[in-house]
């Protein structure tokens, strides 16, 4: 598997960018947990912080991929953010039962990803 990464630059581009996005994403789901053992954080709260931990995670790798990119970064910091949502739902489909799953969760934050994505390709 490691020269097939090797050999296709684009495919090892798509996997830093992601891997540091869920880097990311860990350290600051840590934080959110530390700081919902520390105070009494209602529930609307602890939504706003995951939706702000989609976004940071979503522009970073945004930005890794559009640093790379030399035209249509927009489209590929998109991409990136699709690819992170896409493991992001397969990791949510293999956890959760068939009647916990939200649609309108699901969409919301496939726009947020994709979005967040997009706006870090058009920074870098």
């Amino acid at each position: 598997m490691e020269r097939s990464v090797a050999k296709n630059p684009m495919v090892a581009l798509f996997v830093k960018a992601c891997v540091t996005a869920y880097i990311i994403t860990a350290i600051l789901l840590l934080i959110i947990s530390f700081l919902m053992l520390k105070m009494n954080l209602s529930a609307t709260v602890v939504s706003v912080f995951i939706i702000i931990t989609y976004i940071v995670s979503n522009l970073v790798c945004g930005v890794i991929i559009g640093k790379r990119m030399e035209h249509r970064r927009f489209l590929w910091g998109m991409a990136g953010g699709l690819i992170y949502f896409l493991i992001l739902l397969a990791g949510s489909l293999i956890f959760t039962r068939v009647g916990d799953f939200n649609v309108f969760y699901t969409i919301r934050t496939l726009a947020i990803c994709a979005l967040a994505g997009m706006a870090g390709g058009m920074i870098s």
